[in-house]
């Protein structure tokens, strides 16, 4: 399983820049609205959205590059403590692959929360 995600994630690589610039746009426009713009003014609607577009962003952005970087299972040859450490790295991964699947499901939730607003 995790080396499917780390094959999708390596195929996704050049989603990094576009996600980087999505969470720039999204934090300046947040940034307007909460400095310079008035939330009560007609732009405060936009402020949950703008938020929302941030999260996206970051969570993309974090998902392509953490799991790109998944070892690889360790071959017999290795001694018992390197399997060993590669194991625990692996199982960290899995462990940061569910969070993130949380993480998700959390905004996913926000987001058709934010569409009945």
């Amino acid at each position: 399983m995790i080396d499917k995600v780390k094959l999708f994630t390596n195929k996704l690589q050049w989603l990094k820049p576009i996600a980087l610039i999505l969470a720039l746009v999204c934090l300046s426009f947040a940034g307007y609205i909460l400095i310079i713009g008035s939330p009560q003014a007609e732009l405060g609607q936009y402020l949950l959205n703008t938020c929302l577009g941030l999260a996206w962003s970051v969570l993309l952005y974090a998902f392509v590059k953490t799991f790109a970087a998944i070892p690889d299972k360790a071959s017999k040859e290795f001694r018992f403590y390197r399997r060993w450490g590669i194991a625990i790295k692996r199982g960290y991964y899995i462990l940061m692959f569910w969070l993130c699947i949380a993480t998700t499901l959390m905004v996913l939730f926000a987001s058709f929360r934010a569409l009945r607003l």
